[in-house]
C-alpha cells in the first residue's frame, strides 16, 4: 500500500459521505495525507447524491483528495464524485492538494460534479494511456475550480493541453475529447 489512506470504499455500492480527510478533528488544522478518499467500486457515490446538507466530504493537506479506481481494482463503472469541498479547510482557509480528484484505469464510466475545487496543483486528472489502460467514459460537469497551479481538467495526467481535434483516433483518456461537439 503505496498510499497513506484517510477512507477507502472497496464495495459495489459504497457510500462516503459527511467525511473530513487531511484535517485534525477540528476541520481546520492540517493532518497531511497521501489520499484523502479511495473508491475502487462500481456505483460507488463520493459526496452528495441529492441527500442534501451534510454529505459532502471536505479534503484537504493531501496528495491526491479522492482517488477512484487504480492498480489493482477491478473494472470499475457508475462512480459518483460529486458535492464535495476539495483544497479548503472548514473556515476557508487554503489546505493544498496536489490533484484533487484522479480517475484511473481500469473506471470506465464515471461522473465528476458539483465539486468546490480549489488550491491544487491539478483539478480532475484523468490516467492516460502512456502508464497502462486509460480511465474512459468520465462525465465532468459543473464543477467549480479556482487557484489551480496547471490544469482544471487534464485528460492525460501530463499538463498539456490537449488538441480536440475532429476526424482522428486519438486513444488516452476520454479520448483526449477536451470539449463536447
Amino acid at each position: 500500500d503505496v498510499y497513506k489512506r484517510q477512507v477507502r470504499a472497496d464495495g459495489a455500492n459504497a457510500r462516503v459521505h459527511g467525511n473530513s480527510a487531511g484535517f485534525a478533528r477540528d476541520g481546520i488544522t492540517p493532518a497531511a495525507v497521501s489520499l484523502g478518499i479511495a473508491v475502487s467500486a462500481s456505483d460507488a457515490v463520493v459526496g452528495d447524491d441529492g441527500q442534501g446538507p451534510g454529505y459532502q466530504n471536505r479534503v484537504g493537506n493531501a496528495q491526491v483528495g479522492v482517488l477512484a479506481g487504480g492498480v489493482g481494482a477491478a473494472p470499475v463503472t457508475g462512480i459518483k464524485i460529486s458535492g464535495n469541498t476539495i483544497g479548503q479547510a472548514s473556515d476557508g482557509s487554503g489546505a493544498p492538494v496536489t490533484t484533487a480528484i484522479r480517475i484511473a484505469a481500469p473506471v470506465t464510466s464515471a461522473q465528476v460534479s458539483a465539486n468546490n475545487v480549489s488550491n491544487a496543483l491539478t483539478g480532475v486528472a484523468l490516467q492516460g494511456s502512456a502508464g497502462g489502460p486509460s480511465a474512459q467514459g468520465v462525465r465532468i460537469t459543473a464543477n467549480a475550480f479556482s487557484q489551480t497551479g496547471h490544469l482544471s481538467v487534464d485528460l492525460n495526467e501530463d499538463s498539456q493541453t490537449n488538441p480536440n481535434d475532429e476526424g482522428d483516433a486519438d486513444s488516452g483518456a476520454n479520448g483526449l475529447r477536451n470539449y463536447p461537439r
